[in-house]
């Protein structure tokens, strides 16, 4: 009985499937959105999850992974200025993505309530430049 299949041409190779990525999105990141995925992920890997089982054993939140999380820009990575990095939606969403990897309460402490880490508190309690240039907000 002949196949069926499509007969393939010498010499070419069938694109290995990643488990960790079915649909291949990463394909679709620009090179910055993967080199802030990267990043993440060496982090998540060096710092979080050696660490990350004891914290949760022991009912505690490892206070020192704040430091790593800033040290990489990452506090307010979607707030342009205010020394903050400016990234896309997408480089936040894997930023997210790969801290959640390590521990989802590292995902909810420095995902969505992000600006309450923000440095300058001006971005969160006093306004924008413009208010405060016209006399308002808090000082």
């Amino acid at each position: 009985m002949a196949s069926t299949a499509p007969a393939r041409k010498a010499g070419t190779s069938k694109k290995q499937l990643n488990p960790l990525d079915l649909y291949d999105v990463r394909s679709l990141l620009s090179d910055d959105e993967q080199m802030v995925q990267d990043s993440v992920a060496r982090m998540v890997d060096d710092k979080v999850l050696p660490v990350i089982r004891d914290a949760f054993e022991k009912h505690y939140f490892p206070k020192d992974l704040i430091s790593e999380v800033a040290a990489l820009g990452l506090l307010g990575s979607s707030i342009d200025g205010y020394e903050c990095a400016g990234l896309n939606s997408v480089s936040y969403g894997l930023i997210c993505q790969e801290l959640e990897r390590g521990d989802s309460g590292c995902g909810v402490r420095f995902g969505p309530e992000q600006p309450r880490h923000v440095p300058d508190s001006r971005v969160r309690f006093r306004g924008t430049e413009r208010a405060l240039a016209a006399g308002h907000g808090a000082r």
